[in-house]
């Protein structure tokens, strides 16, 4: 009997709690996606990771960036520059360096942030005007955008330590690396 009265407030806890992080917010705008993400940082207080082009950081995005690589142990950052300019205030990031295939790919920018392992917000970046992103604490959805980070970071990692032969291998700005289809 105990164990029942148990599962059944667990199972009341769980449903509440799944009905109220389910949501999947739409957010339109250059403005609204950067006010999204600088309040996804500021609140971030044991984890945060971030994709972001070094093109949407301004001086508040700057710092805020900063104080938190400073204060949360599990920070990731992924820089991602157009112009091939990695140089930060801080040295807790991973530079991309597949800027001009991604850009070519995916035709837009992004910012993509995982905040507390429990929030998330992934955007589409066309212009300073143009942009759209998702945000919510849907578990499914908070579990894929981190992943997708955490392994862009295992990746960055791999290549900054690769050593000069094996970086012939893969050819002129190592090229080969994303040809993924081909075994």
């Amino acid at each position: 009997n105990k164990d029942m009265i148990n599962l059944k407030q667990s199972l009341n806890q769980h449903n509440t709690s799944t009905f109220d992080h389910n949501e999947i917010w739409n957010i339109d705008g250059y403005d609204n996606v950067i006010i999204k993400a600088k309040n996804l940082i500021k609140n971030a207080q044991d984890e945060l990771l971030i994709q972001i082009w070094k093109e949407d950081i301004d001086n508040e995005l700057m710092e805020l960036l900063k104080t938190a690589q400073e204060r949360i142990e599990n920070f990731i950052l992924i820089l991602f520059s157009e112009t091939g300019n990695y140089e930060m205030p801080f040295n807790r990031y991973y530079a991309h360096y597949f800027e001009t295939e991604k850009l070519e790919e995916m035709k837009s920018r992004w910012i993509n942030i995982v905040s507390n392992g429990n929030n998330m917000m992934m955007s589409t970046i066309y212009n300073h005007i143009l942009a759209s992103a998702l945000t919510t604490q849907f578990e499914p959805m908070v579990f894929l955008a981190r992943e997708y980070i955490v392994h862009d970071a295992y990746t960055a990692n791999i290549l900054k330590n690769l050593d000069q032969s094996t970086k012939d291998i893969f050819g002129p700005h190592m090229s080969k690396i994303r040809d993924i289809f081909k075994y």
